[in-house]
C-alpha cells in the first residue's frame, strides 16, 4: 500500500455541500491516507525552560494524546514524531532574526517526505529528530525551548478524519464555525483558538517538564499558517513599532 500526505479539509468546509472544494488532493476512494494536523502550545509570557527532548517518554505523550482525544472510537491510527518544533525557532523566524517560513512548513515537508516513504507505519512514533537537526535553533535537543508545535499523523480514511476533527474540536472548545468566519477589521481573528483539556494539560507539562497556558490551537497544519502572517502596520509611534507574535 502506497500512502500520501494529504491536509484535511476544515469541519465547517466538510460539512457543507459536495460542491465545496475540498483540500484533499488526489484522493483515493475508500483507500487509507495520512493527514497531518499540529497542536500549537503556548507557554505563559516571560517564563522560559531548557527542554531535553532526547529524554521526552513520547510513548507516553503519544498515550495523553489518544486518550483526550478518544482516538479508540475512530477507525483511525494515530502517529507522533519524537521531536516538536521548539518556541525559539517560531518566534525567531518571525523577528527575521533566522530565515524559514514561520508557520515551520519546512518541517512539515520534511516530515510528510519521511512519512510517504514508508509504505507502512508500524511504529506509534517517527524517528524525525535527527533529520530535523539542520532546521532546529538547537541542533543539540537535548537542549531545546519550550514545545510550541507538536506534529500529529493520522491515517485513516476521509469520513473518519473528518468526524474526528469535528468532535475533537468540540472536546477542545474550539468553536470551528465561530472561528472561521471572524474577522476585525484590522487585524484577522485567531483560528481554531481552544483550550487543553486537563488531563493532557497536565501530562505534557510533566513530560516536557515547562508549564504551558491553557490556550492552544488544533487543526490541519497548513490551516495554522494565518496565525503566523505579520498584520499590516498601522498608525505612527508606539503603536507602529509593534511587532506581531503568536
Amino acid at each position: 500500500m502506497s500512502d500520501e500526505t494529504h491536509s484535511l479539509p476544515s469541519p465547517a468546509t466538510a460539512t457543507q455541500t459536495a460542491s465545496t472544494q475540498s483540500n484533499i488532493e488526489d484522493s483515493k476512494a475508500g483507500g487509507k491516507q495520512h493527514y497531518l494536523l499540529a497542536l500549537r502550545l503556548n507557554t505563559p509570557p516571560r517564563t522560559s525552560a531548557v527542554i531535553d527532548y532526547t529524554g521526552v517518554d513520547w510513548q507516553g505523550i503519544h498515550k495523553a494524546l489518544g486518550k483526550a482525544m478518544y482516538i479508540d472510537d475512530y477507525e483511525l491510527e494515530m502517529r507522533i514524531p519524537d521531536d516538536a518544533i521548539d518556541d525559539d525557532v517560531i518566534s525567531r523566524r518571525l523577528k527575521g532574526i533566522i530565515d524559514g517560513p514561520a508557520d515551520c512548513r519546512d518541517f512539515a515537508r520534511v516530515l510528510t517526505s519521511v512519512i510517504s516513504d514508508e509504505d507502512d507505519l508500524p511504529e506509534k512514533i517517527i524517528g524525525i529528530r535527527d533529520i530535523w537537526g539542520f532546521l532546529h535553533v538547537h541542533n543539540d535537543r537535548r537542549c531545546g525551548s519550550s514545545p510550541a508545535l507538536m506534529p500529529i499523523i493520522m491515517t485513516g480514511e476521509e469520513n473518519q478524519l473528518i468526524a474526528f476533527l469535528q468532535d475533537t474540536g468540540h472536546r477542545f472548545r474550539i468553536d470551528f464555525d465561530k472561528q472561521l468566519h471572524t474577522r476585525s477589521r484590522k487585524k484577522k481573528a485567531r483560528l481554531y483558538t481552544g483550550t487543553l483539556p486537563d488531563e493532557l494539560k497536565d501530562a505534557l507539562e510533566t513530560e516536557f517538564g515547562c508549564v504551558l497556558r491553557a490556550t492552544c490551537r488544533f487543526a490541519p497544519w497548513a490551516m495554522l499558517a494565518d496565525e503566523y502572517e505579520k498584520p499590516k502596520r498601522w498608525g505612527r509611534g508606539k503603536r507602529a513599532k509593534k511587532r506581531a507574535s503568536v
